[in-house]
Order: C-alpha cells, then sequence, then structure tokens
C-alpha cells in the first residue's frame, strides 16, 4: 500500500459484500480515483483507464461473494494492475509499436507480463528528461531523427548520439530479459506506478 490510499472500513466492506449498494457506492467513491491513476500510468490513456475502472468495479460487485472484507482493497489493486496490463499488451501488439525486429520477438512477451512491465517503467523514466523526450518521440510517435531536430531545435547527430545513448541504458540495465528490453522499445509515455503496488 501507500501513503495516499484510502482506509477501508471494514463496517463498510461487510455491508457491501452482503450486497449493499449504498456501500458499494461509498467504496467506489472512496478507491476510485486512486485505481483511476494507477491504471493511467499502466495503459497510458487516462481515457481507457476509466473504462477499466469500470470494469473493476463490475467484477467486484459481481464477485462479491468471493472476496473477504479485509483484502478488498488489495483484490481491487490487483484486478486494477491485471487489466492495465493486458490493455498495455494490447496496444503494444495492436497500435503498430512493434518496430524493425520487434515484431518477430512479439511472442516472447510473457501473457503475465506485470514484472516486466514495471521494470520496464523505471528503466525508461531513469532516462534524462530530454534523452527520454527524444527517445519516445522516435519509438512511440515514430518521427524520424530530421522531425525531432527540427522539433526540439537541435541538431541531427545530437538526436541520434541521444538514441544511442538511450539504448545502451536500456541494453546495460536488461542483460538477461528480452522480454524487459523490447517492453522499454516500445513503451509509451507513462509515470512510474506508486511505491508500494
Amino acid at each position: 500500500m501507500y501513503s495516499n490510499w484510502p482506509e477501508l472500513d471494514g463496517s463498510v466492506a461487510e455491508l457491501f459484500l452482503k450486497g449493499d449498494k449504498e456501500a458499494f457506492t461509498t467504496i467506489y467513491h472512496s478507491f476510485a480515483p486512486g485505481l483511476l491513476s494507477y491504471a493511467t500510468t499502466i495503459c497510458g490513456s487516462q481515457e481507457q483507464a476509466k473504462d477499466i475502472i469500470q470494469d473493476v468495479f463490475v467484477v467486484c460487485w459481481e464477485k462479491r461473494k468471493q472476496i473477504t472484507a479485509d483484502q478488498l482493497d488489495r483484490w481491487l489493486i490487483k484486478v486494477t494492475k491485471n487489466m492495465s496490463v493486458k490493455a498495455f499488451r494490447r496496444n503494444v501488439l495492436t497500435a503498430g509499436y512493434l518496430t524493425d525486429g520487434s515484431l518477430e520477438m512479439a511472442d516472447e512477451i510473457p501473457e503475465d507480463n506485470t514484472p516486466y512491465l514495471e521494470e520496464a517503467l523505471k528503466i525508461v523514466n531513469a532516462l534524462p528528461p530530454e534523452r527520454k523526450k527524444i527517445f519516445l518521440l522516435s519509438r512511440i510517435h515514430q518521427k524520424s531523427y530530421r522531425e525531432i531536430a527540427e522539433e526540439l531545435g537541435i541538431s541531427v547527430k545530437t538526436v541520434e548520439n541521444q538514441i544511442s545513448s538511450a539504448l545502451k541504458h536500456i541494453r546495460c540495465q536488461v542483460p538477461v530479459s528480452e522480454a524487459v528490453f523490447l517492453l522499454c522499445i516500445v513503451l509509451m509515455p507513462l509515470k512510474t506506478p506508486p511505491i508500494g503496488l
């Protein structure tokens, strides 16, 4: 858990698990904002994250009899994470983010790639701000080195050097896992998930 996560009222949770709709509404308004932020960090789109959170609470209501009151908050986090990672994976595989030789590597991404995703987020976000921006403009926005140079008012050579440095940094951080490296290459500009989730 992290510091800003709301305290779960046990009595409200118990009422919800018994089918009390008012308790469900209370839980939704307490947890939805934090879960929305978390989902957005993973899938990269707040609009998509909103749909995910709606689905999370629909499933929560449908499966309330299978959840215990003391585990409700952890259950919400886990389901949000799973749905968001699946959405991220669909985005990567269907929106053209796989470039160069990466497409052939797509099958190497594990279905449950949550640990890889979190590691990739940390690695890309550790890049210096300008280098990260150039890297994402190239890999995500599919802009040429010349287009990036013109947009940022720098030389093409500088762009080349920054991309090269970014790739070297990523490769050094993931000497073993090809899956992590692939996710770094195709990663959308996401923020790191809250500490403790």
